[in-house]
């Protein structure tokens, strides 16, 4: 095996490497910072929702739901 198809190879599977890294890493820490839907439940009562509508050609509207109790 030539020098070059090492570099390249070594190349490729680093890419591969930190392609997987991010996917591993991102749904790793969507867990912790409470975007997963299990953490969510008591702090989501409290805040208001809001929602973005908005279509092609039409104004953008906001809706800012209050919070239910």
């Amino acid at each position: 095996m030539a020098w070059q198809e090492i570099a390249a190879l070594s190349i490729v599977g680093f890419t591969a490497g930190v392609f997987a890294w991010r996917l591993v890493r991102l749904r790793g820490f969507g867990k912790k910072n409470g975007f997963a839907c299990s953490g969510a439940g008591a702090s989501a009562r409290s805040m208001p929702g809001m929602v973005f509508k908005a279509r092609k050609g039409e104004r953008v509207q906001i809706l800012v739901k209050a919070p239910s109790l």
